[in-house]
Formats: C-alpha cells, structure tokens, sequence
C-alpha cells in the first residue's frame, strides 16, 4: 500500500480523493473485524486518525475520500446503502472538524513536544469524536438495526475508538512525515509526506517529546 501512495504526489485532485478512499475503506474493514454488535463500533478505529492527518497534510478539501470510504465500508456491513451514508457523512463531518479545530486553535507549525499542545490535541480529538459517535449510532437506532438497550454502549465505544485512533495515529502519521522535512510540517512539500501522510509507520514516533534535541521523548513502538 505504502509503494502505490508514495505515487500520489502532485497527482490531480480526484487522484488524491481516491487514493484517500482506498486507503480508508482497507483500514475500516481491517478494524470491523473487531467491532462489537451490530458490526459498526470498535475499540480503536484508525481511519479516523488517518482521516485526520491526511485533511492535515494534504487540506480539508479531500474530505470526499473520506465519505467514499466509509460509505463502501459502512455499505459492505448490512448492504444499506442509505445508512451506510448517513455514516459516511458524520464520519467526514468529524474529520473535518478535528482539522479545521487543529489549524485554529494549535499554533503552526504543528508539534507535540508541549504539554499544552498534547492536551488541546486530546480535547480536540474527544469533542469532535462525538459527531461520528453521535450521528452513527443515531443513525442504526432510527433505521432499526440496533436495539435501544445497546445505545450507550456502542456510542461510548464509537467515541472511545475514534477519540484514541486521533489521538495515537494522527501524530504518528504526523511525526513520520515531520522526520522527513528539512522545514515546519505544514510547510513541506507534498511530497515529501506522501508515505507517512496516509500510512501508520512501523517504526517508533514520538507522541511527547521533554527533553532537548529532536530525538528526546516518549517513543511509543506500536506506532
């Protein structure tokens, strides 16, 4: 997947969109293979993070790939094509949100080696958790297929997954494509984030840095 990304650069508009969808739709049908019923909510999603970093690196303008992506994976769990929109739209929604909170209120360029910075990020990953939470379980409750006894517990495992994937896969996606810049993340070229913008890397990444120097921090080996 990585090798097929690292293409995208300076590709046309739409290119990019559907680069955004695959890479989507592949990482959600990797995540409902642990959701609990009806087939929607898990632990961890992250397409929202990837979500995030791309519209991040690359604008708010790919939301598209965003909402072509869940649609084809939300479709592919009961084959409704009205529902799987209606989620679709909040997941986009919320991608949308997260970045344009991040451009807003975390100063450029765009690091988490300040405690503050880490903790706005987290606030800015819970508050726009709640729309897909939100919209997606709303949106099984009144089309039937979920029962209203099982409400809170999918929607507080909707905004638990998506919250945490922001929180751990957006500034590892963001932290692989900063290692790779001469200059600030939001000033490097395209190109130069490609890999890391749509791929968790496999390799270490600092979520917080304390100490001096550029490689001083928590590493956290999953990411």
């Amino acid at each position: 997947m990585s090798a097929i990304l690292t293409r995208i650069s300076g590709v046309p508009y739409i290119a990019k969109v559907g680069v955004l969808a695959v890479c989507y739709f592949a990482a959600a049908k990797a995540s409902l293979l642990f959701a609990i019923p009806p087939g929607y909510a898990t632990a961890v999603w992250p397409p929202a993070g990837i979500a995030l970093a791309a519209l991040l690196l690359h604008g708010v303008r790919i939301w598209p790939g965003v909402w072509l992506g869940a649609v084809l994976a939300n479709f592919s769990v009961n084959q409704s094509l009205t529902l799987a929109a209606a989620i679709a739209t909040g997941n986009s929604f919320e991608a949308v949100c997260a970045a344009i909170l991040v451009n807003r209120l975390i100063e450029s360029p765009l690091e988490f080696r300040q405690p503050h910075v880490v903790f706005r990020f987290a606030l800015i990953a819970a508050a726009s958790s709640l729309v897909a939470a939100t919209s997606g379980v709303g949106a099984l409750f009144a089309s039937g297929s979920m029962p209203a006894r099982n409400f809170l517990d999918n929607w507080y495992t909707w905004w638990q997954g998506d919250t945490t994937a922001v929180i751990v896969v957006t500034p590892c996606c963001w932290h692989g494509c900063a290692r790779r810049a001469a200059t600030s993340p939001r000033a490097v070229p395209k190109s130069s984030c490609s890999v890391d913008c749509w791929s968790l890397p496999s390799s270490q990444c600092s979520f917080l840095r304390a100490g001096p120097g550029p490689e001083s921090g928590m590493h956290f080996p999953f990411c």
